[in-house]
């Protein structure tokens, strides 16, 4: 029989439904148990929670792929699964650009999930229903995305695209200081639209 490489096997691509050889077969190569029944592998039931920064930025430096831990928030919530496990942190604070921050805007600073299907729009939704009722104005709710990327998650969850605001980096003063994020164009999200339907500007 030719050997089949373990690591290769990807568990979330399986199919629906397997048969009893199919499952005998794959648990043979490796496939943990708990990757072969339906039950385990269907969209699983996620819930909001409240967290602390300490955790959330822990989260954050262990999963996110281009940004390191926030050094403040106003406040950050969790997704989590049925067993308790942390899915994904969000994470709102003040905004880094100086001009926002003087005109009581709220930015969602940082947003990571370990992949789990609907947990970032789950998050994006609950930080923008939280900067609601803690009385920012929708449209001085605030977030960014890389220009490249799609914002599926955030129009799921009410966002609305505000277009390009521009790339590199906020508050240039030091040139020997380490960049970690992206420096690319940047997409700005706001949780609504102003009565004038335009962003505010900067």
């Amino acid at each position: 029989m030719t050997a089949i490489d373990r690591s290769r096997i990807d568990h979330a691509a399986l199919p629906s439904t397997l048969s009893p050889s199919d499952i005998a077969v794959l648990a043979r190569f490796g496939v943990p148990a708990s990757a072969l029944t339906l039950k385990d592998r269907r969209t699983l039931k996620l819930k909001i929670q409240p967290i602390g920064l300490r955790a959330a930025n822990a989260y954050v430096e262990q999963h996110h792929r281009h940004h390191k831990a926030s050094r403040g928030h106003k406040f950050s919530v969790s997704v989590v699964d049925e067993a308790g496990r942390i899915r994904g942190v969000g994470i709102a604070g003040r905004p880094v650009s100086r001009m926002l921050d003087q005109d009581q805007h709220l930015e969602v600073v940082r947003v990571c999930t370990d992949g789990t299907r609907n947990a970032c729009s789950m998050i994006y939704g609950a930080l923008r229903r939280a900067g609601i009722a803690l009385g920012y104005e929708p449209h001085k709710i605030i977030t960014y995305t890389l220009a490249t990327e799609p914002g599926g998650s955030l129009r799921a969850a009410g966002w609305h695209d505000d277009g390009i605001a521009g790339g590199g980096e906020w508050g240039r003063e030091d040139p020997h200081r380490e960049v970690v994020a992206p420096t690319e164009k940047k997409r700005r999200w706001r949780a609504a639209l102003s009565a004038g339907g335009e962003g505010d500007g900067e």
